[in-house]
């Protein structure tokens, strides 16, 4: 049977906000999935999760050579990006690695193939933006939404207009992920090391090794005074931003960081072979642990704007969102 695009299921499971030991909230999204004769069939890995800047959707990308956007409170599937259709490479070269909305909402940016931004009410192609010699890995928009960082195997990340689509500047690196500061004034690139851009002259204007091992995930803390970086050794640092000096060095028990992130309360989230783990920045203590997707191969995280909840992501077609804190009840 020819495998079609499956419809989303969303589960809820109530079983008590997330506490030191307890099971949290979470919203289970599927839909990366096709359908076989034997039913759902999990093989594609999503690559990038994204919440939109007001929290209220998510974005998430994937070998099936789609995006969808989802509603992040009932778990529907609001539009599909089919970012393959669109593209004039063979399948092969189908998978969409990664997704980010613009600060308003109104648009998407997708990496592929190609770089591509997309309306986000009517799921169309918008444009191109020409330049790449090889597969994008990483996108991502300026805190004010007028400019888009992309990263890509051909060992370079594009800085272009958001508007126009005219590439403003050209970086050299050998990367996994890129970065805009809070105050978009900087760009922060890692895989091979870590390296600071001015991000309006393109000059390099710091280069940090951090670790020997390849980094697969970087982030700024809202204050910009801090990056934090997950690699491969097992170790999550944190860095002074200005200095490059490493503040502290976390230790996961076992196996890789895939990816790591900045909470309230300078807390850090992360995944990687173990489970999910929210870190005291300045004890190294573990506060919390969520072993509910161990299994799963997750390689994903990010913090919703508000800290409340994060989007989880990885293999076989799965995301989640997990409710870390109630809401505030109205006065």
């Amino acid at each position: 049977m020819k495998h079609l695009l499956c419809v989303a299921v969303v589960l809820f499971t109530f079983v008590g906000y997330l506490q030191a030991t307890e099971v949290p909230t979470y919203v289970l999204l599927i839909g990366h999935c096709p359908m076989s004769d034997e039913g759902l069939d999990f093989q594609y890995d999503v690559h990038s999760i994204a919440f939109s800047h007001d929290g209220k959707k998510v974005v998430t990308a994937s070998d099936d050579g789609t995006a969808f956007i989802w509603d992040v409170e009932s778990g529907k599937i609001l539009k599909i990006l089919r970012v393959r259709e669109n593209s004039e490479k063979s399948e092969y070269y189908g998978s969409v690695y990664s997704a980010a909305f613009s600060p308003d909402g109104k648009r998407i940016v997708t990496g592929s193939a190609d770089a591509r931004i997309w309306d986000a009410e009517t799921g169309k192609e918008v444009q191109k933006l020409e330049g790449h010699a090889g597969e994008v890995i990483s996108v991502t928009y300026s805190p004010d939404g007028k400019m888009i960082a992309t990263g890509s195997h051909d060992r370079t990340v594009r800085i272009w207009d958001a508007e126009s689509g005219k590439e403003l500047q050209k970086l050299g690196h050998w990367l996994s992920s890129v970065a805009f500061s809070p105050d978009g004034e900087k760009i922060v690139t890692a895989g091979d090391g870590i390296r600071i851009w001015d991000a309006k002259s393109g000059k390099e204007l710091q280069k940090m090794n951090g670790t020997v091992f390849w980094i697969n995930s970087i982030a700024f803390s809202s204050d910009r005074k801090k990056i934090v970086i997950g690699s491969r050794d097992a170790t999550i640092r944190i860095l002074d931003a200005e200095s490059g000096k490493e503040i502290k060095r976390l230790v996961a028990p076992n196996g890789k960081i895939f990816s790591v992130a900045f909470l309230p309360g300078d807390r850090i989230v992360s995944v990687g072979s173990d489970p999910i783990r929210i870190w005291d920045s300045e004890t190294g203590k573990v506060l919390r642990e969520i072993g509910l997707f161990k299994g799963r191969g997750l390689s994903l995280v990010v913090p919703h704007p508000e800290g409340r909840k994060i989007a989880v992501a990885g293999g076989e077609g799965y995301a989640d969102i997990i409710i870390l804190e109630k809401e505030p009840e109205a006065k």
